[in-house]
């Protein structure tokens, strides 16, 4: 059975190690909120250090460590800092 391309992303990035699941513990509120919900929302994705590490490297390689297109990226963000 095919999974939806949401529940297809998730697998794989559990499967190469860049999420782990962690089961979210019951209360009576979380299961009175919505009863009809999926199942999903009873676990939580947490990234592990080597997907951080990945993103680590992906910023690196694409350049956001550089001076310049940080400053740009501050002044399309609106951002306080910006000069």
């Amino acid at each position: 059975m095919a999974l939806p391309d949401g529940r297809r992303s998730t697998a794989c990035l559990l499967e190469t190690g860049a999420f782990r699941a962690e089961i979210v513990r019951l209360t009576p509120e979380l299961l009175a909120g919505a009863p009809d919900a999926p199942i999903e929302r009873l676990v939580a994705y947490k990234v592990t250090e080597f997907s951080a590490a990945v993103a680590r490297y992906g910023m690196k390689e694409l350049g956001f460590e550089s001076p310049e297109l940080q400053r740009l990226l501050e002044e399309a963000s609106g951002s306080p800092d910006a000069s």
